[in-house]
Parts: C-alpha cells; structure tokens; sequence
C-alpha cells in the first residue's frame, strides 16, 4: 500500500537490540501503526519506524507525515 501512494517507509530499528515481548502482539502492534500511518499519509509523505533504547527497555516509535490525530482525541487513544 505505501509503494502505492509513494510513501517512502524507512525501519531505523538497530538490529543489536534484545526485547524480551510477546512476538506475535508486536507484530500486530507494529503493522496497525504502520497501517493506520500508511492510511492518514499523503501520496510522497514518509512514515519512520525507530526505536531507542530507554534505561531497561527499547522504545519503538512509528512517526509518519501524514494528517495528524487533534490534541483532544489523544487521550482517547492511550
């Protein structure tokens, strides 16, 4: 779907880190954010996929150009 709206997805993921996670529950996680990202991306906009190592744990981060969620339906979210 992104090489359809030339959406350029770039995985920034270090390939050195060790999670300890439920496999199947991150890959489900991971691709509904790179869905809905690829979804609200305009044609050209670019979606990121990192991650960053805080303290004990790996933050994984998937930030894309796309139309943006309003202030007031964030808490909504999480």
């Amino acid at each position: 779907m992104a090489n359809k709206k030339n959406i350029q997805v770039l995985d920034t993921i270090s390939e050195n880190e060790i999670i300890f996670a439920d496999r199947n529950m991150i890959a489900t996680v991971l691709r509904n954010l790179t869905s809905n990202a690829i979804k609200f991306t305009h044609r050209g906009g670019s979606i990121i996929i990192s991650s960053q190592k805080q303290n004990d744990f790996v933050e994984i981060s998937v930030e894309d150009t796309g139309v943006g969620i309003p202030n007031d339906r964030i808490d909504n979210l999480f």
